[in-house]
């Protein structure tokens, strides 16, 4: 197994070059100097994990970021999160049947989502997931890289959130910052206040089995 890259993040906000720093030596290739990164295109996820990083630098939360290979679904991730500390979670983004409201559920990922009392608790008749061009639309994310730090783009406040609630009491939390290639840990206290912060409607609910 790839062995997994750590960096921690303080208030003063030094990450940008130790991003940099791990992107380069996973690639063999200067990243900031590549004619791709120049142009603006962000074939490492660069710019989405900066982004994420420097808006928790401006709310002065503390963070530690790991970097590893693309885990876009949660067994892979379960291989690298395995050692990692904190409460790891699912997400899933869901639309409703009319398609003019969308939810992002999360769990902590051990549990079995009850999906039928979910939609009961919702009324809003049968979910299903969300289509990648909603996604990329409210999130501006790619499948296998939803994350509540997607709300950062989410302007307008649309997406709805319903946390499992037992993830009030987690000490340390963790998701992606909106790229699957590294994993962010904060405070649960500090996920939180990271959701006041981005103004989405967010409530608690029972995610069903364990």
């Amino acid at each position: 197994m790839e062995s997994n890259h750590f960096f921690t993040g303080n208030i003063e906000g030094n990450i940008g070059a130790n991003i940099n720093e791990n992107v380069e030596e996973k690639t063999q290739e200067n990243i900031e100097h590549s004619s791709e990164y120049k142009s603006g295109v962000d074939p490492y996820g660069l710019f989405k994990i900066e982004a994420v990083l420097d808006l928790l630098k401006d709310l002065k939360i503390f963070y530690q970021i790991w970097f590893h290979p693309p885990l876009p679904t949660i067994d892979a991730a379960m291989e690298y999160w395995k050692d990692l500390p904190g409460t790891h979670c699912k997400n899933l983004f869901f639309r409703n049947h009319k398609g003019n409201r969308h939810y992002l559920i999360i769990y902590e990922c051990s549990h079995i989502l009850d999906i039928h009392s979910l939609e009961r608790s919702l009324k809003e008749g049968k979910l299903s997931f969300a289509s990648d061009s909603r996604m990329q639309k409210y999130l501006g994310v790619s499948p296998g890289s939803v994350s509540p730090f997607g709300l950062i783009n989410d302007s307008e406040r649309h997406t709805r959130l319903f946390i499992d609630e037992t993830l009030r009491e987690a000490g340390q939390i963790s998701f992606h910052p909106n790229d699957n290639r590294a994993t962010v840990v904060i405070k649960g206290e500090d996920f939180f206040r990271f959701l006041d912060y981005c103004g989405n409607e967010y409530q608690f609910f029972n995610s069903g089995s364990v």
